[in-house]
């Protein structure tokens, strides 16, 4: 799980008994399942052998449905616990690319997908629809999404920080006062201000 002697996990709780555990080296999924303050856990991991797409993890969440989906290089993949259901630009036409960097769930129940080359994709009641260049994006390098208190929807992009608002995209770059327009992370802090991590 090193690096060059670095760790770099990527931790989301599943549910009360469920730990799942991701790291930046391609190994899969892994699952630590007991209870919280316990030193024995069984410990699952699951790779292509066991029916991931590939074994680079990139996002995950745990939708509202309880479904765990997670972003992989090889398409977007649904997990009941059991079963790994692939969605990817063979199976799934809306999806414009395999390359899946970001997952986020709105309040209303929307899973936005953010990928490499393919844009913003949106999951809703079993139906796909994308968001590209032609839809007034300013890239397709799309990574992370993030809905403030406010239910505006902002979408970190390679060429500038979007906002998604009334059905249409306002793009914010160096020119409006940005110190770079590789936007690379979106948080909010307890006063409702924005912040926004950056390249360079």
């Amino acid at each position: 799980m090193s690096n060059g002697g670095a760790k770099t996990l990527l931790v989301a709780v599943v549910a009360s008994a469920y730990l799942v555990v991701t790291n930046g080296e391609g190994r899969g999924l892994l699952a630590q399942v007991g209870p919280k303050n316990s030193d024995h856990f069984i410990k699952s991991v699951w790779t292509t052998e066991e029916g991931l797409p590939q074994n680079t993890i990139n996002a995950i969440i745990q939708t509202r449905d309880g479904y765990l989906w997670l972003g992989t290089y090889g398409g977007l993949v649904r997990f009941d616990g059991i079963t790994f259901t692939l969605f990817d630009t063979a199976n799934t036409p809306p999806l414009k690319s395999n390359r899946i960097t970001g997952l986020y769930e709105d309040r209303a129940g929307n899973l936005w997908i953010g990928s490499k080359f393919g844009g913003l994709t949106r999951y809703t009641q079993g139906t796909f629809s994308s968001y590209t260049k032609q839809d007034g994006l300013p890239s397709d390098m799309v990574g992370r999404v993030y809905e403030d208190r406010e239910g505006s929807l902002w979408v970190a992009t390679n060429m500038g920080l979007v906002l998604s608002k009334k059905g249409r995209f306002i793009t914010y770059t160096s020119k409006d006062g940005l110190s770079h327009d590789d936007i690379l992370s979106i948080a909010e802090d307890r006063e409702g201000n924005l912040w926004f991590g950056l390249s360079g």
